[in-house]
């Protein structure tokens, strides 16, 4: 994993494929957090497991209960409400002020 300085992790958060996620410096998590940067999926009668990094920026807080998937991106000074889902190669917009 890449995580920049002054994260706050508490107890209760789940990372599957710790080596494919990247945290910003500043970023609080709250607890029972899912992170996994892979998925598995059925097409045409096929599975596949789709796998890409998840990304999470500077000075993020990330509020308890949440889950995000593969492909998750979340931008710099971003609050993310408790029970946060993000699936596959969803984003979060900068926020206009």
């Amino acid at each position: 994993a890449k995580v920049g300085p002054w994260v706050l992790w508490v107890p209760g958060i789940e990372i599957a494929d710790r080596s494919l996620i990247e945290v910003g410096g500043g970023t609080v998590f709250g607890s029972h957090i899912f992170i996994s940067s892979h998925l598995l999926r059925a097409k045409n009668g096929k599975f596949f497991v789709y796998v890409k990094k998840v990304k999470i920026g500077n000075n993020c807080f990330i509020g308890a209960f949440s889950r995000f998937g593969p492909g998750t991106e979340i931008v710099d000074n971003t609050v993310m409400p408790a029970g946060s889902d993000l699936t596959m190669n969803k984003s979060v917009e900068p926020q206009k002020g």
